[in-house]
């Protein structure tokens, strides 16, 4: 039987200054061991809105394979505050990135992110 693992990361998002201005919060994976061979086999998020009083708010999900810079593949979780998909990013490697991208339309701007805002959350688990 395989070996289980879990790595987890929470931050806080930034100020977006403009309608359909993209604001990204990165989460990077720690390391840990083994350093080859992890597949995931869930990720859970957790994230807070903007409250700018927005007509939409956009939020994906999007994993970046490790050593690149730009994400390969999102999923749209606007609808979702929190949840978790377990075949979307299914056997991927674990030591990727995820990011989670907002973008707002309407509202006023610039849109904070206040201190007090619960910080989103990513939650990979993993085998090996």
């Amino acid at each position: 039987m395989a070996a289980t693992g879990t790595w987890q990361n929470e931050k806080g998002v930034g100020t977006i200054f403009g309608p359909d201005e993209i604001r990204s919060t990165w989460f990077y994976t720690p390391s840990f061991y083994p350093y080859s061979g992890p597949k995931i086999t869930r990720v859970t998020w957790s994230f807070s809105n903007y409250e700018n009083g927005y007509d939409s708010q956009a939020v994906d999900l999007c994993y970046i394979e490790r050593y690149k810079t730009e994400p390969n593949l999102c999923i749209d979780v606007s609808d979702y505050n929190q949840g978790y998909v377990e075949e979307y990013f299914d056997n991927r490697d674990a030591h990727g990135s995820f990011v989670l991208r907002y973008s707002l339309k309407g509202g006023y701007y610039p849109a904070f992110w206040s201190s007090s805002t619960p910080k989103n959350l990513i939650k990979v688990d993993y085998t090996y």
